[in-house]
């Protein structure tokens, strides 16, 4: 069966955004990792950013002491001991506490909660669609927090192709129409991946 053209990055982002509230329907893996691509970058980003002004809050920016050539040894009976005109401890580094400053460390959170608070409806929603679109039911999204096992194995689902044919959630956005078959075929490696971890997740679930 052929597949339709691959969907573009940027109509990828107008689809998700458009259908933040559609739990409905498939959408086809080149949709789904277009419409993740940024999300994922600008979300690592600020997470990057956060944690290195967490670290300046908390104090662990690193200064090192004047420069010199004279090893740690603060013994005074050391005849080679230095005068107090010399730093005694040149090489070992010190730790200091930065300021707090309350209104960077607020406009820091704001931005981080908006952010998240503009992407959850819509991915959410698209990943549920992204299940749908493998033949898995959208509560399958809730094993992504399963310890060890969980995530990796929501990711591999969210990477499968598309059922080749129309689904109980509706027609393939990659294959076109096809036959409705309850017990549509998957391609070999998802028919593979599927049995061997559906029996557990539906205990799980269920």
């Amino acid at each position: 069966m052929n597949a339709q053209p691959m969907i573009n990055f940027f109509d990828a982002l107008k689809n998700c955004f458009r259908n933040y509230i559609n739990f409905k329907g498939r959408i086809r893996r080149s949709e789904y990792w277009w419409f993740m691509l940024p999300i994922n970058v600008v979300s690592a980003l600020l997470i990057i950013l956060l944690s290195l002004y967490a670290s300046r809050v908390l104090g662990i920016s690193y200064t090192s002491s004047s420069s010199g050539s004279y090893p740690y040894n603060p013994s005074p009976y050391n005849p080679d001991y230095p005068s107090p005109s010399y730093d005694p401890y040149p090489y070992i580094p010190s730790y200091t506490r930065v300021k707090y400053d309350k209104k960077s460390t607020r406009a820091l959170i704001i931005i981080f909660v908006i952010h998240i608070g503009c992407i959850a409806l819509p991915v959410i929603s698209a990943t549920v669609r992204r299940l749908h679109d493998v033949g898995k039911k959208g509560n399958y999204i809730f094993i992504g927090f399963v310890p060890f096992f969980g995530g990796l194995t929501l990711l591999i689902l969210l990477c499968l192709d598309s059922h080749q044919n129309s689904n109980k959630f509706g027609p393939s956005p990659k294959y076109g129409n096809g036959d409705l078959d309850k017990n549509t075929e998957l391609n070999p490696l998802t028919n593979e991946i599927i049995t061997t971890t559906d029996n557990k997740i539906d205990t799980l679930l269920n």
